[in-house]
């Protein structure tokens, strides 16, 4: 039956491909050809094989589309990431970066400040030492000593060191009058120390207007008026 059958879809198909034929009185009559119907057939497979080929064709061209669009999305992804990567690399970087500057920038008014510190107490020192150093060199007056203890100071320093000219000490430049501040300038002449203002005081005590100057003369009548004297008992106890 299968054989048969196949024979007549044969028979069938020659007759589509071939038509119909006719004898003398017109009836149709079928040529039975099968060697066309093979071919026919083959050729039939072969546009089926082609068709199918083409269709396979097609649907790997679209597996390889769809594949490469996967790729390409693939890659998208890893180049994102890679950026994202980069990105974040590069803010931990300019992070890192920026605390390591804030700290050597830390570090550095530390320094400064630890320097300021040393400048300022080195200073501090040298300052004591030259106050040690006055200390030592001069004899000080206290504010509170009288107008006659600080007389008897000079004039103990000038006898001291042999001043021959009251003038010339108390008066170097011949202004002809004696101020708190050319006494003092006198007074460290004869390793003396006394406050400018306590001078001043002594002056006004002293002279005739009140005033914190005297005439160069009138100021040595008067430191040898009141010393005269204190020098004098200072002699006797010396000698005793």
């Amino acid at each position: 039956m299968g054989a048969l059958s196949d024979h007549g879809s044969r028979l069938r198909f020659c007759e589509l491909v071939r038509g119909l034929g006719t004898d003398q009185d017109g009836t149709p009559t079928y040529q039975d050809d099968t060697k066309a119907a093979e071919e026919a057939a083959a050729a039939l497979a072969r546009q089926q094989a082609a068709a199918e080929e083409a269709a396979a064709l097609a649907r790997r061209r679209e597996a390889e589309e769809a594949a490469a669009a996967a790729l390409a999305r693939q890659r998208a992804a890893e180049e994102a990431a890679r950026r994202a990567a980069s990105q974040t690399e590069a803010d931990e970087l300019a992070r890192r970066l920026a605390a390591e500057e804030a700290a050597a920038l830390a570090r550095q008014r530390d320094a400064e400040e630890a320097a300021r510190r040393k400048a300022e107490e080195d200073a501090a020192r040298e300052r004591a030492r030259r106050e040690e150093e006055e200390r030592a060199k001069y004899t000080w007056l206290a504010d509170d000593a009288t107008n006659e203890e600080i007389l008897l100071a000079i004039a103990k320093g000038m006898r001291s060191q042999k001043i021959g000219s009251a003038a010339k000490l108390f008066d170097p430049n011949g202004t002809g009058k004696v101020t708190a501040a050319s006494l003092a300038a006198s007074m460290e002449k004869l390793s003396l120390k006394a406050g400018q203002e306590r001078l001043a005081t002594l002056l006004s005590d002293y002279s005739m207007d009140g005033q914190a100057s005297m005439p160069t003369k009138q100021f040595i009548s008067l430191l040898n008026a009141k010393t005269a004297g204190l020098l004098a008992g200072d002699s006797s106890a010396d000698a005793a």
